[in-house]
Protein backbone atom coordinates (compact mmCIF):
# COMPACT_ATOMS: atom_id res chain seq x y z
CA UNK A 1 0.00 0.00 0.00
CA UNK A 2 2.66 2.47 1.11
CA UNK A 3 4.84 1.49 -2.40
CA UNK A 4 1.82 2.36 -4.14
CA UNK A 5 1.39 5.55 -2.38
CA UNK A 6 4.74 6.56 -3.15
CA UNK A 7 4.40 5.41 -6.41
CA UNK A 8 0.94 7.30 -7.45
CA UNK A 9 2.69 10.39 -5.81
CA UNK A 10 5.48 10.70 -7.95
CA UNK A 11 3.51 10.03 -10.99
CA UNK A 12 1.86 12.89 -10.16
CA UNK A 13 4.66 14.89 -9.20
CA UNK A 14 5.98 14.02 -12.32
CA UNK A 15 3.03 15.14 -14.38
CA UNK A 16 2.60 18.73 -12.53
CA UNK A 17 5.77 19.12 -13.30
CA UNK A 18 5.89 18.58 -16.80
CA UNK A 19 2.31 20.91 -16.94
CA UNK A 20 4.28 23.82 -15.35
CA UNK A 21 7.18 22.86 -17.75
CA UNK A 22 5.28 22.89 -20.59
CA UNK A 23 2.59 25.72 -20.54
CA UNK A 24 5.36 29.13 -20.83
CA UNK A 25 5.96 27.65 -24.43
CA UNK A 26 2.08 26.70 -25.04
CA UNK A 27 0.98 30.24 -23.70
CA UNK A 28 4.04 31.76 -25.99
CA UNK A 29 4.07 29.89 -28.84
CA UNK A 30 0.31 30.91 -29.06
CA UNK A 31 0.73 34.72 -28.69
CA UNK A 32 3.04 35.01 -31.16
CA UNK A 33 1.07 32.61 -33.54
CA UNK A 34 -1.97 34.85 -32.72
CA UNK A 35 -0.28 37.60 -34.94
CA UNK A 36 -1.62 35.91 -37.85
CA UNK A 37 -4.41 34.50 -36.34
CA UNK A 38 -6.30 35.67 -39.30
CA UNK A 39 -3.93 33.69 -41.66
CA UNK A 40 -5.26 30.37 -42.31
CA UNK A 41 -3.19 26.93 -43.11
CA UNK A 42 -5.94 24.69 -44.69
CA UNK A 43 -4.60 23.22 -47.91
CA UNK A 44 -3.77 24.57 -51.19
CA UNK A 45 -5.38 21.77 -53.30
CA UNK A 46 -8.28 19.22 -52.45
CA UNK A 47 -7.12 16.26 -53.50
CA UNK A 48 -7.75 13.77 -50.77
CA UNK A 49 -11.12 11.47 -50.93
CA UNK A 50 -11.46 11.08 -47.19
CA UNK A 51 -13.49 12.66 -44.83
CA UNK A 52 -12.45 16.25 -43.25
CA UNK A 53 -11.70 17.23 -40.37
CA UNK A 54 -12.60 21.04 -38.89
CA UNK A 55 -11.08 21.72 -35.76
CA UNK A 56 -12.69 24.28 -33.72
CA UNK A 57 -10.97 26.54 -31.36
CA UNK A 58 -11.77 27.19 -27.45
CA UNK A 59 -13.00 30.46 -25.61
CA UNK A 60 -10.71 33.94 -25.76
CA UNK A 61 -9.04 32.15 -28.80
CA UNK A 62 -7.90 31.54 -32.66
CA UNK A 63 -7.17 28.64 -35.21
CA UNK A 64 -3.79 29.12 -33.86
CA UNK A 65 -4.21 27.36 -31.13
CA UNK A 66 -4.63 24.27 -33.28
CA UNK A 67 -0.80 24.80 -34.95
CA UNK A 68 0.86 21.96 -33.22
CA UNK A 69 -2.31 19.24 -32.32
CA UNK A 70 -3.17 19.30 -36.75
CA UNK A 71 0.69 18.58 -36.99
CA UNK A 72 0.53 15.62 -34.95
CA UNK A 73 -2.85 14.58 -36.11
CA UNK A 74 -2.42 14.88 -40.04
CA UNK A 75 -1.20 11.56 -41.77
CA UNK A 76 -2.15 9.76 -45.14
CA UNK A 77 -4.90 7.73 -43.46
CA UNK A 78 -7.63 10.61 -43.11
CA UNK A 79 -8.95 13.37 -44.89
CA UNK A 80 -7.47 17.06 -44.95
CA UNK A 81 -7.30 18.65 -41.13
CA UNK A 82 -9.46 22.24 -41.74
CA UNK A 83 -9.75 25.31 -39.10
CA UNK A 84 -12.09 28.08 -38.94
CA UNK A 85 -11.69 31.39 -36.41
CA UNK A 86 -15.26 32.29 -34.48
CA UNK A 87 -14.26 35.77 -33.47
CA UNK A 88 -12.80 38.63 -34.97
CA UNK A 89 -10.66 39.48 -33.09
CA UNK A 90 -7.38 37.38 -32.06
CA UNK A 91 -7.84 36.62 -28.00
CA UNK A 92 -10.85 37.47 -27.10
CA UNK A 93 -14.46 36.17 -27.40
CA UNK A 94 -17.50 38.28 -29.63
CA UNK A 95 -19.66 39.56 -26.76
CA UNK A 96 -22.74 39.65 -29.11
CA UNK A 97 -22.42 36.22 -30.12
CA UNK A 98 -24.04 32.65 -28.16
CA UNK A 99 -23.56 28.83 -29.18
CA UNK A 100 -26.12 29.31 -32.26
CA UNK A 101 -24.30 32.69 -33.64
CA UNK A 102 -20.80 30.67 -33.75
CA UNK A 103 -22.54 27.47 -35.23
CA UNK A 104 -23.38 30.08 -38.40
CA UNK A 105 -20.19 30.40 -39.06
CA UNK A 106 -18.85 26.95 -38.73
CA UNK A 107 -21.84 26.47 -41.14
CA UNK A 108 -20.29 28.84 -43.60
CA UNK A 109 -17.19 27.61 -43.29
CA UNK A 110 -18.46 23.62 -44.48
CA UNK A 111 -20.15 25.55 -47.03
CA UNK A 112 -16.75 26.73 -48.05
CA UNK A 113 -14.90 23.52 -47.62
CA UNK A 114 -17.89 21.75 -49.30
CA UNK A 115 -17.46 24.22 -52.54
CA UNK A 116 -13.77 23.65 -52.66
CA UNK A 117 -13.97 19.73 -52.73
CA UNK A 118 -16.92 20.21 -55.89
CA UNK A 119 -14.68 22.26 -57.62
CA UNK A 120 -12.14 19.11 -57.41
CA UNK A 121 -15.06 16.99 -58.42
CA UNK A 122 -15.03 14.87 -55.43
CA UNK A 123 -18.39 14.29 -53.48
CA UNK A 124 -17.93 15.46 -49.92
CA UNK A 125 -20.69 13.84 -48.07
CA UNK A 126 -19.74 14.47 -44.76
CA UNK A 127 -17.32 16.42 -42.20
CA UNK A 128 -15.73 15.01 -38.83
CA UNK A 129 -15.83 17.68 -35.93
CA UNK A 130 -13.29 18.29 -33.26
CA UNK A 131 -13.94 20.83 -30.57
CA UNK A 132 -11.49 22.27 -27.94
CA UNK A 133 -13.29 23.84 -24.78
CA UNK A 134 -15.62 26.31 -25.72
CA UNK A 135 -15.52 24.55 -29.49
CA UNK A 136 -17.13 21.29 -28.37
CA UNK A 137 -20.35 23.23 -27.43
CA UNK A 138 -20.05 25.17 -30.56
CA UNK A 139 -19.70 22.05 -32.47
CA UNK A 140 -22.80 20.62 -30.66
CA UNK A 141 -24.35 23.32 -31.34
CA UNK A 142 -24.09 22.82 -34.84
CA UNK A 143 -25.21 19.06 -34.62
CA UNK A 144 -28.73 19.98 -32.75
CA UNK A 145 -29.06 23.18 -35.59
CA UNK A 146 -31.01 23.09 -39.03
CA UNK A 147 -29.27 24.22 -41.48
CA UNK A 148 -30.40 24.80 -45.58
CA UNK A 149 -27.92 22.28 -47.07
CA UNK A 150 -25.81 21.50 -43.83
CA UNK A 151 -23.17 19.02 -44.36
CA UNK A 152 -23.71 15.53 -42.13
CA UNK A 153 -21.52 15.07 -39.56
CA UNK A 154 -19.83 11.70 -38.89
CA UNK A 155 -18.24 12.23 -35.93
CA UNK A 156 -18.26 14.96 -32.82
CA UNK A 157 -14.98 14.47 -31.11
CA UNK A 158 -15.03 17.13 -27.85
CA UNK A 159 -11.78 18.01 -26.09
CA UNK A 160 -11.98 18.99 -22.19
CA UNK A 161 -15.25 20.47 -23.19
CA UNK A 162 -17.34 22.29 -20.10
CA UNK A 163 -20.37 19.81 -20.73
CA UNK A 164 -21.51 19.94 -17.54
CA UNK A 165 -19.99 24.02 -16.60
CA UNK A 166 -17.27 24.84 -14.51
CA UNK A 167 -16.93 25.98 -11.02
CA UNK A 168 -13.78 28.58 -12.05
CA UNK A 169 -16.39 29.52 -14.36
CA UNK A 170 -18.82 30.64 -11.71
CA UNK A 171 -16.41 32.74 -9.98
CA UNK A 172 -14.82 34.49 -13.17
CA UNK A 173 -17.09 34.35 -15.60
CA UNK A 174 -20.49 36.65 -15.97
CA UNK A 175 -23.36 34.27 -16.11
CA UNK A 176 -25.43 37.15 -18.14
CA UNK A 177 -23.11 37.91 -20.77
CA UNK A 178 -22.71 35.69 -24.40
CA UNK A 179 -21.26 33.14 -24.92
CA UNK A 180 -19.46 33.59 -21.04
CA UNK A 181 -22.74 32.37 -19.41
CA UNK A 182 -22.48 28.87 -21.22
CA UNK A 183 -19.60 28.17 -19.05
CA UNK A 184 -21.54 28.32 -15.64
CA UNK A 185 -22.77 25.47 -14.00
CA UNK A 186 -26.54 26.23 -13.98
CA UNK A 187 -26.90 27.67 -17.40
CA UNK A 188 -30.09 26.92 -18.50
CA UNK A 189 -28.89 27.70 -22.15
CA UNK A 190 -25.84 25.14 -21.91
CA UNK A 191 -28.32 22.42 -20.56
CA UNK A 192 -30.76 23.04 -23.02
CA UNK A 193 -27.91 22.47 -25.51
CA UNK A 194 -26.46 19.29 -24.03
CA UNK A 195 -30.29 18.07 -24.04
CA UNK A 196 -30.25 18.17 -27.72
CA UNK A 197 -26.82 16.64 -28.71
CA UNK A 198 -27.35 13.65 -26.04
CA UNK A 199 -30.74 13.30 -27.74
CA UNK A 200 -29.49 12.43 -31.30
CA UNK A 201 -26.62 10.36 -29.36
CA UNK A 202 -30.08 8.26 -28.40
CA UNK A 203 -31.34 8.03 -31.56
CA UNK A 204 -28.14 6.83 -32.81
CA UNK A 205 -28.07 9.81 -35.08
CA UNK A 206 -24.97 11.44 -33.99
CA UNK A 207 -21.56 9.53 -32.84
CA UNK A 208 -19.39 11.64 -29.57
CA UNK A 209 -16.51 10.97 -28.43
CA UNK A 210 -15.08 12.75 -25.51
CA UNK A 211 -11.60 13.72 -23.99
CA UNK A 212 -10.81 14.57 -20.82
CA UNK A 213 -7.80 15.15 -18.05
CA UNK A 214 -7.77 14.58 -14.21
CA UNK A 215 -4.75 17.31 -14.24
CA UNK A 216 -7.40 20.00 -15.96
CA UNK A 217 -8.31 21.91 -12.77
CA UNK A 218 -10.60 24.52 -15.50
CA UNK A 219 -12.65 21.38 -16.76
CA UNK A 220 -12.16 18.36 -14.71
CA UNK A 221 -13.21 15.71 -16.27
CA UNK A 222 -16.70 15.01 -13.78
CA UNK A 223 -17.69 18.72 -15.84
CA UNK A 224 -16.24 17.31 -18.95
CA UNK A 225 -17.79 14.18 -19.43
CA UNK A 226 -21.13 13.53 -20.77
CA UNK A 227 -22.45 10.83 -18.91
CA UNK A 228 -24.79 8.83 -20.64
CA UNK A 229 -21.74 7.85 -23.58
CA UNK A 230 -20.41 4.68 -23.82
CA UNK A 231 -16.99 4.14 -21.96
CA UNK A 232 -15.57 2.83 -25.03
CA UNK A 233 -16.30 6.86 -26.38
CA UNK A 234 -14.73 8.19 -23.11
CA UNK A 235 -11.11 8.48 -22.53
CA UNK A 236 -10.13 10.29 -19.37
CA UNK A 237 -5.89 10.17 -18.65
CA UNK A 238 -3.84 12.78 -16.52
CA UNK A 239 -1.25 14.05 -19.19
CA UNK A 240 -2.37 17.46 -19.56
CA UNK A 241 -4.43 20.98 -17.89
CA UNK A 242 -6.60 22.74 -19.91
CA UNK A 243 -4.39 23.89 -22.14
CA UNK A 244 -0.89 21.93 -22.65
CA UNK A 245 -3.21 19.04 -24.62
CA UNK A 246 -3.24 21.24 -27.65
CA UNK A 247 0.84 20.42 -27.81
CA UNK A 248 0.44 16.56 -26.88
CA UNK A 249 1.14 14.40 -29.85
CA UNK A 250 0.43 11.71 -27.92
CA UNK A 251 -3.29 12.37 -27.44
CA UNK A 252 -3.68 13.88 -31.11
CA UNK A 253 -2.21 10.36 -32.15
CA UNK A 254 -4.86 8.70 -29.93
CA UNK A 255 -7.40 10.54 -31.18
CA UNK A 256 -6.29 10.12 -34.92
CA UNK A 257 -5.93 6.36 -34.42
CA UNK A 258 -9.18 5.28 -32.32
CA UNK A 259 -11.73 7.99 -33.12
CA UNK A 260 -11.00 9.79 -36.65
CA UNK A 261 -9.78 6.70 -38.89
CA UNK A 262 -12.65 4.41 -38.03
CA UNK A 263 -15.18 7.05 -38.75
CA UNK A 264 -13.50 8.22 -42.19
CA UNK A 265 -15.29 7.16 -45.67
CA UNK A 266 -13.88 7.21 -49.27
CA UNK A 267 -15.99 9.84 -51.20
CA UNK A 268 -16.82 8.99 -54.66
CA UNK A 269 -15.93 11.28 -57.75
CA UNK A 270 -18.57 13.76 -58.25
CA UNK A 271 -19.40 12.39 -62.20
CA UNK A 272 -21.36 15.19 -62.96
CA UNK A 273 -18.64 18.18 -62.70
CA UNK A 274 -16.71 16.57 -65.38
CA UNK A 275 -19.63 17.08 -68.06
CA UNK A 276 -17.71 15.11 -70.17
CA UNK A 277 -20.70 13.82 -72.62
CA UNK A 278 -22.06 17.13 -72.64
CA UNK A 279 -18.82 18.81 -73.36
CA UNK A 280 -17.15 16.66 -75.85
CA UNK A 281 -20.31 13.93 -76.83
CA UNK A 282 -17.92 10.84 -75.39
CA UNK A 283 -19.74 7.39 -74.92
CA UNK A 284 -19.51 6.07 -70.97
CA UNK A 285 -16.73 3.93 -71.59
CA UNK A 286 -14.44 7.15 -71.81
CA UNK A 287 -15.85 8.97 -68.78
CA UNK A 288 -15.33 5.53 -66.80
CA UNK A 289 -11.76 5.69 -68.43
CA UNK A 290 -10.96 9.43 -67.34
CA UNK A 291 -11.84 8.47 -63.74
CA UNK A 292 -9.83 5.80 -63.41
CA UNK A 293 -6.94 7.83 -64.95
CA UNK A 294 -7.26 10.33 -62.28
CA UNK A 295 -7.97 7.63 -59.56
CA UNK A 296 -3.93 6.46 -60.14
CA UNK A 297 -2.86 10.51 -58.37
CA UNK A 298 -5.37 9.45 -55.21
CA UNK A 299 -3.90 7.21 -51.87
CA UNK A 300 -5.21 3.54 -52.09
CA UNK A 301 -8.49 3.13 -50.45
CA UNK A 302 -7.58 3.42 -46.45
CA UNK A 303 -9.38 0.06 -44.18
CA UNK A 304 -10.94 1.57 -41.39
CA UNK A 305 -9.65 -0.06 -38.07
CA UNK A 306 -11.87 -2.05 -36.02
CA UNK A 307 -11.98 0.99 -33.50
CA UNK A 308 -10.30 -1.59 -30.82
CA UNK A 309 -8.47 1.34 -27.97
CA UNK A 310 -5.80 1.17 -26.49
CA UNK A 311 -4.44 1.36 -23.17
CA UNK A 312 -3.68 4.67 -20.98
CA UNK A 313 -0.30 3.72 -20.04
CA UNK A 314 0.60 3.29 -23.96
CA UNK A 315 -0.08 7.51 -23.33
Amino acid sequence: MIREGIVYFSHKTYVFIKILATLPFVFSGFLFLSIWHNKSFDTRRIHKRRTPVLLIHGSHANQQQWFLFRQFLQNSEIGHVFTVNLNKRARKNDGDKDMEDYAVIVHNKLQEMQQRYKNAHIDMKNVILVGNSMGGLVAGAYCVKDFENKVPVKALITISTPWNGSLVANYFCNRHLIPEKYFCTESIDRKSLVEKVLDKYRKNELVIYNYGSSMDWLVPPYYSELHELNKENTHVDDRNDHWTVMADRKVAHYIRRNWIVPNTEIFDYDLSQFRLREQHDIDEETVQETVQETEEYTVHKCKPRSGNFIENDEL
